[in-house]
């Protein structure tokens, strides 16, 4: 899918100027979750709707190891943006 562009809005609709490359709002939820951000209101940019999410940042206890094709990943936490709706 091609990527797409999103602006993260503050509670009145007005632009924060910050703008994350995703193929998906949710994709795009997750990257501002993962910036810190609590409460989430997005919109695509050149369309109108706006749509909400929760993020959340979940550390664990003790990190997780995976190897993939011969390269070692760890993960420290876990990042989700849950979809409210449609608020606009």
């Amino acid at each position: 899918m091609a990527q797409r562009k999103f602006e993260l809005l503050k509670r009145s609709f007005t632009s924060t100027g910050d703008i994350k490359k995703a193929a998906t709002p949710g994709a795009a939820a997750k990257k501002f979750a993962k910036d810190g951000h609590k409460e989430i209101f997005i919109r695509e940019v050149g369309k109108d709707s706006v749509r909400q999410y929760k993020g959340s940042v979940k550390k664990f206890k003790q990190p997780i190891v995976v190897e993939r094709g011969g390269i070692t990943i760890t993960y420290t936490k876990e990042v989700k943006a849950e979809y409210v709706g449609v608020v606009k």
